[in-house]
């Protein structure tokens, strides 16, 4: 079976490939294309003999505990009638392939296309219809994550730690002007917050399916981990 590299680069590397498609039983590959859209993992499209697929190598600073997390959140959104993406298991029941250094992780790609820029205000309606049944299913329900990133998008922690370090004079207007601007952007302590973070396809934006009430959706961009935490 030929391979395809769908790309505007050289054919990279791909040694990780047969490795892969052997441990998560994914059929011949046939095309493979890089979605350069996230900035955290490196994340392919795959289509092979047995479907499409999305596939990633986790960032060094993650471990396999965030693809557990985006497994027990997924299945129930699955389970509320929401599509979202399933991780695949491996014959030995495994979330990820160990290779080459480095953590690997399949998912299923859901048919669809994505739009950087909607084609119509009526692909903006259904956007926003499907995140508000998103928040509405998942404020009900509370999960305990196994993996968590100490001061993740803690912006008054990074400041914090911005103001006690001296910059380099070439940087320091720059430095001043963090320093000055980013306290009066902080919202005030004590708020009801919610926290959801769903990556919605390669680019952040939605994969809309033809004939459906709702948007179904495929997940390449860096974190597929939905969370919902009240604090």
């Amino acid at each position: 079976m030929a391979r395809t590299w769908a790309g505007d680069l050289p054919t990279p590397d791909f040694a990780w490939l047969d490795p892969l498609v052997r441990h998560f039983q994914l059929g011949e590959p046939e095309l493979l294309e890089a979605l350069g859209g996230g900035l955290v993992h490196q994340t392919w499209k795959l289509k092979t003999t047995q479907g499409s697929f999305v596939v990633q190598r986790l960032h060094p600073q993650f471990d396999p505990a965030v693809t557990e997390d985006g497994q027990a959140i997924g299945s129930w959104l699955r389970q509320q009638g929401f599509p979202v993406p399933q991780f695949r298991r491996a014959c030995d029941g495994s979330l990820h392939l160990s290779w080459g250094g480095g953590l690997w992780r399949v998912m299923d790609c859901l048919p669809g296309s994505s739009y950087s820029t909607p084609p119509a205000w009526s692909y903006l309606e259904q956007a926003g219809a499907a995140v508000g049944r998103l928040h509405r299913l998942l404020a009900g329900w509370h999960y305990s994550f196994r993996f968590q990133i100490p001061h993740f998008h803690d912006t008054a922690y990074f400041w914090q730690q911005l103001c006690q370090r001296s910059p380099d004079p070439e940087i320091r207007a720059e430095w001043q002007f963090f320093v000055e601007t980013v306290p009066r952007l902080l919202l005030p302590p004590g708020l009801f917050r919610l926290r959801l973070s769903m990556p919605i396809s390669s680019s952040t934006t939605f994969c809309l399916t033809k004939g459906e009430d709702l948007p179904a959706w495929w997940i390449s961009t860096p974190l597929w981990t939905t969370t919902c935490t009240l604090s």
